[in-house]
């Protein structure tokens, strides 16, 4: 019993706290999701896909809404991604998701629009410089 409420008490922390620990600029790898990755992951078409905030991904995308996933900003913290060898390509996004694959090595997902402001969707990954606006 003890054993699961420090385990408990662990998982609470970093889920509600660790996030909103200071964010400072960043960087490394970013890449993009959309409605059809998360149809990909959950194998049927015209699902509803939740973000974290709460908000459904395809009324994101139908909005025109910058707006990515990240495990480290806080949910509705505002972030400058730029692409780290072309620091002219810039964009602004709204933290309303958790994410992306750290496995990967990544350290935030945009949203396809986002995406393509810095490269082209079929690179897949881009290096970024993220920096938290206040």
């Amino acid at each position: 019993m003890i054993i699961v409420q420090r385990t408990f008490t662990y998982l609470l922390l970093t889920l509600l706290i660790w996030p909103t620990v200071a964010y400072t600029a960043r960087t490394g790898i970013g890449s993009w999701y959309s409605q059809e990755v998360c149809e990909m992951w959950t194998r049927r078409d015209h699902t509803d896909c939740p973000t974290a905030s709460g908000k459904d991904l395809r009324d994101l995308e139908a909005a025109g809404t910058y707006f990515a996933a990240s495990w480290q900003a806080p949910l509705g913290s505002r972030l400058r991604v730029c692409h780290m060898e072309e620091p002219d390509r810039c964009v602004v996004v709204t933290i309303l998701d958790r994410g992306p694959a750290r496995r990967l090595g990544r350290v935030i997902d945009l949203c396809k629009a986002c995406f393509s402001l810095l490269a082209h969707p079929d690179e897949g990954i881009v290096p970024v410089t993220i920096e938290r606006l206040e």
